[in-house]
């Protein structure tokens, strides 16, 4: 009886581990598209305060 738990178990813990893996990977992901737009608005930002400066330094 305990065998087939041990088993069992195991099955279950594979479920799991790749439910697991599937979620990690999902939320690396969410996380470099996260990371790619705050470096784009970042960047979107600089890019805004340079504009005004150069206008600024050419007057």
């Amino acid at each position: 009886m305990k065998f087939t738990n041990i088993i069992r178990f195991v099955e279950r813990f594979d479920h799991y581990k790749q439910d697991l893996s599937k979620f990690i990977k999902g939320f690396n992901d969410f996380i470099l598209t996260q990371h790619n737009v705050v470096l784009n608005f970042i960047k979107y930002i600089n890019n805004g305060i340079d504009s005004k400066f150069s206008v600024r330094a050419k007057e």
